[in-house]
């Protein structure tokens, strides 16, 4: 059996499927914590400081994970 993934916030909590590549992996839980950081913050830029990467960073990765969020 394949080990599942399960990451917690204090008020959510999202499983990884287990049959998943690294790839999809690392992007499911990047995705998770993205969208976790945005929903916490005033702003996008706000959102990257607390995950320690630079604002460009931020709407990179958006990018990259089809994360679309309205202006903040």
């Amino acid at each position: 059996m394949t080990p599942e993934l399960r990451i917690e916030t204090a008020d959510q909590a999202y499983t990884v499927p287990s049959r998943s590549t690294l790839a999809e992996t690392l992007a499911s839980v990047e995705r998770f914590l993205l969208l976790e950081a945005l929903a916490r913050s005033k702003s996008k830029a706000a959102a990257a400081r607390e995950l320690g990467i630079c604002r460009e960073a931020i709407y990179s990765k958006m990018r990259r994970l089809g994360i679309k969020v309205g202006p903040r």
